[in-house]
């Protein structure tokens, strides 16, 4: 006799009329053996998050006065359905996802700090981890909103070949990385022709004239004698 287990279940597509909360239909594609659609399914992005979130729903529910089984199907569907928002460029559902994260993890940030006062003067070991995991909480609702911020306002990136920064006399030369679709070959390249001598066009930027004599214009200026030396 079957056991009942709190994992979901499959079931084949034909049944899915009769099928428990607990059960995700199996749907076969053609020519398609069971087997395949099982590792299928079970390798699937929602299938796989929603068999994470099962457990954690069932306790929510419960919590919100409502402890009838949360239909895995439901959450399946309901999951694909966000997926495609984002794969259509629509990112409300993933910013919502961030504010009430920010907004919860806050939540324990003032209640963690809270039974940490009440630990003053009494148990210092207990004021500790209680202040730890409030910090902890307190980084994880920053770590939200600034991800909330990056999706909202992304930053522009922008790419320079060369920026000279110069801090208190010292010079830094940083060299730009190579832009995208770019090879480091082609960034030696671009190097290579900007270079001041070149064994090619050597007879054009060097100067290959003989020393001229020193002018004799201004005689009074020139060296003194041997007589007049100090």
């Amino acid at each position: 006799m079957a056991s009942k287990k709190t994992a979901a279940k499959l079931t084949k597509t034909e049944d899915k009329a009769t099928h428990n909360p607990s059960a995700l239909p199996l749907v076969l594609r053609p020519g398609e053996h069971e087997t395949q659609a099982l590792a299928r399914a079970m390798l699937d992005p929602a299938s796989a998050s929603m068999l994470a979130q099962r457990g954690f729903v069932h306790a929510t529910a419960d919590s919100m006065g409502n402890p009838c089984a949360v239909s895995v199907t439901g959450l399946v569907d309901t999951l694909n359905a966000s997926m495609k928002e984002v794969e259509a460029g629509d990112l409300t559902s993933m910013e919502r996802m961030l504010v009430g994260q920010a907004n919860a993890l806050q939540s324990m940030f003032v209640e963690f700090s809270r039974r940490g006062a009440l630990q003053m003067g009494h148990s210092l070991e207990a004021l500790e981890t209680y202040m730890r995991l409030a910090f902890r909480a307190q980084s994880q609702s920053r770590a939200a909103v600034e991800a909330l911020v990056e999706l909202k306002f992304p930053r522009t990136t922008v790419i320079a070949k060369q920026a000279n920064v110069n801090n208190g006399g010292q010079q830094q030369v940083n060299n730009g990385v190579p832009a995208p679709g770019q090879t480091p070959q082609a960034v030696n390249a671009e190097k290579s022709e900007s270079k001041l001598l070149e064994d090619a066009n050597a007879s054009e930027w060097m100067d290959t004239r003989t020393t001229p004599a020193p002018a004799r214009g201004h005689p009074a200026m020139e060296a003194v004698g041997a007589l007049h030396r100090a």
